[in-house]
């Protein structure tokens, strides 16, 4: 496991994070494992011979249970959606102190992509934006309403 960094600048590793906010940032896990999961879900299911989910039920996670507006992304099941480029991207992101994630699914494309930072770096997460653009008819920009849509939609605060 990579050592963590406050920043990609520090000259001292942080120590190891436990998360006890069950499920936020309670898990971790190798690339190795995260590419599994995501063949796993690619193939509804199925990781090479072994079936781990139902087809149905990989089915179910990957299908919108939630849409607030339809101007807004949705939620399926552990994913959030996005749309780049007119392909349907399921994902889920992490983030620690010192470690940030995100996975990637276009469902479409049968393309999945894992990236994890060790530190915060510059925050600008190329690494995820250039993956995205290799991925046929997408582009690094990331696709957003029009600015008029945007503005219409409603908004929502949470005090604690």
């Amino acid at each position: 496991m990579s050592s963590g960094y406050t920043l990609a600048s520090a000259d001292k590793a942080s120590d190891f994070e436990n998360v006890n906010a069950y499920p936020a940032g309670s898990m971790s896990a190798t690339a190795t494992d995260m590419a599994r999961f995501m063949l796993a879900h690619l193939n509804d299911g199925a990781l090479g011979e072994a079936r781990i989910l139902k087809a149905e039920t990989a089915q179910a996670m990957h299908n919108t249970r939630l849409e607030t507006d339809s101007r807004l992304a949705a939620m399926a099941l552990g994913f959030y959606e996005e749309t780049r480029n007119g392909h349907r991207v399921i994902g889920h992101g992490g983030d620690s102190v010192v470690f940030h994630s995100d996975l990637h699914l276009i469902l479409d494309q049968h393309v999945g992509f894992f990236v994890s930072y060790n530190s915060a770096g510059r925050g600008d997460r190329r690494a995820a934006r250039a993956a995205v653009a290799r991925v046929p008819g997408t582009a690094i920009s990331r696709s957003r309403p029009p600015r008029s849509r945007r503005s219409q939609a409603p908004r929502t605060t949470h005090r604690r």
